[in-house]
């Protein structure tokens, strides 16, 4: 029954609206590959008439794809848990999260989308931050905390995009 009413309010947005985003409380936490039941709900949503889904429980970043005219975002990562506190699955890239800037056009559509890599530390005074991670990379001077820096962000890159970034931007251009 809650599936049916998701898609029912999706139907019913679509009619009123020119763009229909739907964020997603789907996916395993913490599981690194997009499950079955998330592929079959977002697939109904997309049906029913959204534009863009993103889910958001996994808390780890996972891939997108295009579905006909329709993007799945189907984990954006983690915006807010300190990875290093608490329950933590190595190797998720946890501590990393995807930001997407979507930028209309005067047609009521979407012209372009950005995304940039950000990252959840705590600092010295024990009080969890989130930050850009070029701000990171290119404010340090430690070379070994800049590998480390640069190789989460390219395999963060790469686990969002299936590929590796051709170089260090602040901001990459998805569509």
């Amino acid at each position: 029954k809650y599936v049916d009413r998701c898609l029912a309010k999706v139907q019913k947005a679509k009619t009123n609206s020119d763009i229909v985003i739907v964020c997603c409380h789907v996916g395993g936490q913490y599981n690194s590959t997009i499950g079955g039941f998330t592929k079959y709900i977002t697939n109904k949503i997309v049906e029913a008439g959204a534009d863009f889904v993103i889910g958001n429980h996994p808390h780890c970043i996972l891939s997108y794809e295009q579905i006909n005219s329709a993007y799945v975002f189907y984990s954006l990562g983690n915006f807010s848990f300190t990875p290093n506190y608490g329950y933590y699955v190595d190797d998720v890239l946890s501590e990393c999260s995807i930001l997407l800037t979507f930028y209309p056009a005067q047609n009521k559509t979407i012209k372009r989308i950005t995304y940039s890599v950000a990252m959840v530390r705590t600092d010295d005074d024990n009080i969890s931050r989130t930050y850009m991670l070029y701000d990171l990379i290119v404010g340090t001077n430690c070379q070994i905390e800049r590998d480390y820096l640069l190789s989460l962000h390219n395999n963060a890159i790469k686990r969002f995009t299936n590929s590796f970034p051709k170089s260090l931007q602040k901001e990459y251009v998805l569509l």
